[in-house]
């Protein structure tokens, strides 16, 4: 079985920091698949760049600036996303704020790509075969888990 690491991609509205409070469109996808280089994202930029690539080839346009959920050893996850709310690709609620969001624990229907697709992923109701892991560096509440970066996304090691 081939596993691909893929991520979880969260809109930070308006290329800052802040909450996307009024926007109810898209805002928070799983990656549909991954840069093709095991952990070597090319740091947080290349990895946001991915994430911004996939939602343009979706067709999500406008002042939108992706952020990969990823932490670093300088900078923790939740701290590069915003304050919510954010929603999936069929428009539904993920989660309000940081706290809802981290509350969550995986869920096939709610945590989809780009496109609204599942992913074949490890929660229950995701489609079979399991073919991803999800990178984080993150601990479950978003703060970095020391040593699990892979050289903070630049590693091409298979691992960590």
């Amino acid at each position: 079985m081939t596993r691909a690491w893929i991520l979880a991609a969260v809109l930070s509205a308006g290329g800052a920091f802040g909450a996307a409070a009024q926007d109810t469109t898209m805002s928070f996808f799983v990656t549909s698949q991954g840069p093709g280089k095991g952990a070597n994202l090319g740091g947080l930029e290349g990895a946001d760049s991915h994430c911004q690539a996939l939602a343009e080839a979706a067709g999500v346009t406008g002042p939108k600036t992706w952020r990969a959920y990823l932490s670093t050893n300088e900078v923790n996850a939740k701290d590069r996303i915003g304050s919510g709310p954010w929603y999936n690709a069929h428009l539904q609620l993920v989660a309000n704020n940081v706290a809802e969001l981290h509350a969550r624990s995986g869920d096939a229907a709610l945590f989809v790509d780009e496109r609204g697709r599942r992913i074949n992923g490890q929660w229950t109701g995701s489609p079979a075969p399991v073919e991803h892991d999800i990178l984080t560096g993150s601990n479950a509440d978003g703060t970095v888990l020391p040593g699990m970066t892979c050289s903070d996304w630049t590693s091409d090691s298979a691992s960590v």
